[in-house]
């Protein structure tokens, strides 16, 4: 059965013309609440084997590719439909190397007090009107690699690049301070110290202290501003692959239910 069989029909009238058609009415909508309470009895769990689809996974469990529609109603995650369903590890490289193509700039800003004790210092930030732009063409200035920026992320100290070539002999951007990325003209009204390069993927996508609490933003405290906290990083490759695994963990009806589960379903939403 096809889950949009079991809707019931309505007529709508599409150019306003008076001639009404008859349409599946995918509107009307059921809570799960409305079928079965969180019964033990009724739902289980099930961890998604790599590649598994929704009609495979309901032939494996229920005997019939027919009740795949019933992932999609019991699981809130999965409520955008299949571009939700887990990644197969092909599939998630492939997502991978499309959505995180290029190459990231780190910087350390350093926050401090002025010498007046006043005012607030932000070194080596990429905050201000006066700091890199989408299309800009960035350069090493000891290694002479160049690279266009595609964004600028100023809570994550990041710098997102394109195109980047490598300087003269080969080289590449240095990291740990050892060279200043400027706008290609070579003026000092655009320049930031590199802390760190990595590839777009395996970049900072937050950090995490002790306690597991997230942060945004790798900013340095001085001693004496603010106390210091150890900090985790959690790459871009590492927080995609935790979201697709908590999607690979599905709430499923028993097998021994689904029957009642499909027919409640049914009644309920041509009621």
């Amino acid at each position: 059965m096809s889950f949009f069989r079991q809707f019931p029909k309505t007529v709508y009238d599409f150019q306003s013309d008076g001639i009404d058609t008859q349409v599946v009415d995918l509107f009307r909508s059921v809570k799960v609440q409305n079928l079965y309470s969180d019964d033990l009895s009724i739902y289980t769990y099930y961890n998604i084997n790599n590649g598994e689809r929704p009609d495979i996974l309901s032939n494996t469990l229920y005997g019939t590719p027919e009740y795949y529609w019933t992932f999609f109603v019991v699981n809130d995650k999965l409520k955008s439909g299949l571009s939700e369903w887990p990644m197969s590890a092909g599939e998630f490289d492939a997502y991978m190397d499309q959505e995180y193509a290029g190459t990231v700039i780190q910087t350390y800003p350093q926050l401090g007090l002025a010498a007046n004790g006043v005012s607030i210092l932000y070194t080596n930030s990429l905050a201000g009107p006066d700091m890199f732009h989408p299309g800009d063409r960035v350069q090493g200035v000891r290694s002479g690699a160049n690279g266009f920026v595609v964004s600028t992320d100023v809570q994550l100290s990041q710098l997102l690049l394109r195109d980047v070539t490598d300087g003269s002999g080969g080289a590449f951007f240095k990291e740990n301070g050892t060279e200043n990325l400027v706008y290609y003209t070579g003026t000092n009204d655009r320049s930031v110290t590199i802390a760190k390069v990595f590839s777009h993927r395996d970049a900072p996508h937050h950090y995490e202290d002790a306690d597991g609490l997230i942060t945004y933003t790798s900013l340095s405290i001085n001693e004496g501003v603010s106390p210091s906290r150890v900090l985790t990083t959690v790459s871009n490759y590492e927080y995609e692959m935790q979201l697709n695994d908590e999607r690979a963990n599905l709430r499923i009806v028993r097998p021994e239910a689904i029957y009642n589960f499909a027919k409640t379903f049914r009644e309920l939403i041509n009621a």
